[in-house]
């Protein structure tokens, strides 16, 4: 199987810790100000076409990163995307992600596993 480690990827959302708090996981994460949605309703004389492209260049950064290593996301919407302080974007939420195997098959994997897989495997 594929290393499907996102962790060192720049675009991709990282936690900072992770609790089981009555039998439930808990997930800790930096603040994100917006999801790009948002963003572009209410900042959008700010989106002029650079940052457009910048935004669009992180976005494909992650995907690339995600699928070097056989994650598919399959939820990718302008909520799924989140704006940190310093104006950077990441890729959340994989809870419909599989990995594909080496042979094209789909391996679909429960949210948490997934969310522990392709984030917080390096803890």
């Amino acid at each position: 199987m594929a290393d499907f480690c996102l962790y060192k990827e720049p675009s991709v959302i990282h936690f900072t810790n992770l609790k089981i708090e009555n039998d439930e996981p808990v997930i800790y994460m930096h603040r994100y100000l917006s999801d790009l949605e948002t963003a572009l309703i209410t900042f959008e004389e700010r989106f002029d076409f650079d940052t457009k492209k910048h935004v669009l260049y992180q976005i494909m950064q992650g995907l690339y990163g995600a699928h070097k290593r056989s994650l598919i996301h399959r939820d990718i919407s302008l909520n799924n995307i989140l704006f940190n302080d310093d104006g950077d974007v990441v890729i959340a939420d994989w809870g419909l992600s599989y990995i594909l195997n080496e042979q094209g098959e789909n391996h679909y994997l429960s949210t948490w596993s997934k969310t522990y897989i392709v984030v917080l495997n390096y803890y």
